[in-house]
């Protein structure tokens, strides 16, 4: 409670007071370990964090931190396997759920397949990081249904998916909870963009630089739009040309050999 109101110093006695009694208290330890994170000693908040876990292999909270420390340093072996840790907690809080959940995802949204696509094949382990991801997310639905970052996060993974009129629902949940929610509305640019449905993403577009004019997505997503429409007006053409090469090929006299 005294962290909850802010009270750090009077915390940091507590549970300092606390080890002098009982020195494998691992909560005690974790908790100054939080302390320490808040003051940007990041390397005594890990190295409490893993004490806490050596006294507690079950604590709640250390592996999550850790998780990001190696998420930040770009070491998704190490992200995943604390993040499967945490969850062997069976943690049923709707931010910390939301959060592990968008870790999953920014691992399994950072795999370049050979086809330039960001869906992870089966059986890759990216592809693991998206189911994951889902569950995590959707038991933070069961839990709140009003969490914003919640459903543009399966809005995202949907999308990630191909599973589109999912991610349209999703996004538009997020809307519902605030209209003018412009990641949400940048979502479904990218989602009408792949459906090919080029004015709707336009649309989106536009609203999401009312709302965020200075964000530099929305110029991305510009450009995207332009390019998908040019490449869209190309394919027209070609199979133009085909068709009416075929047609060519069809009147022309055939050969006869003597």
């Amino acid at each position: 409670f005294l962290l909850e109101r802010g009270e750090i110093e009077p915390a940091k006695e507590k549970f300092n007071r606390i080890l002098e009694f009982e020195p494998d208290h691992a909560q005690a330890i974790f908790f100054l370990g939080e302390i320490a994170f808040h003051h940007g000693d990041l390397e005594r908040a890990l190295d409490m964090y893993n004490s806490a876990l050596r006294y507690d292999d079950a604590l709640a909270g250390p592996y999550y931190r850790l998780a990001q420390h190696a998420l930040s340093q770009g070491k998704k072996k190490k992200t995943r396997a604390y993040l499967l840790s945490e969850l062997r907690n069976s943690p049923e809080n709707t931010e910390l759920l939301t959060s592990i959940g968008s870790m999953f995802l920014s691992m399994a949204c950072s795999v370049k397949t050979d086809q330039g696509t960001r869906v992870p094949p089966p059986g890759h382990s990216a592809s693991s990081d998206l189911d994951h991801a889902v569950h995590c997310l959707l038991k933070a639905v069961d839990i709140d249904h009003a969490k914003l970052d919640t459903y543009y996060f399966l809005g995202v993974a949907s999308a990630t998916r191909g599973d589109y009129e999912d991610a349209s629902e999703f996004f538009a949940h997020a809307l519902e909870l605030e209209r003018d929610y412009a990641p949400a509305l940048q979502g479904l640019v990218r989602v009408r963009l792949y459906q090919g449905h080029y004015a709707q993403a336009s649309q989106y577009l536009d609203k999401s630089r009312a709302i965020a004019p200075s964000d530099p997505l929305g110029k991305r997503l510009a450009w995207e739009i332009q390019w998908h429409r040019i490449y869209a007006g190309i394919e027209v053409l070609g199979k133009q040309l085909a068709s009416h090469l075929k047609r060519i090929q069809s009147r022309i006299p055939k050969r006869r050999d003597h």
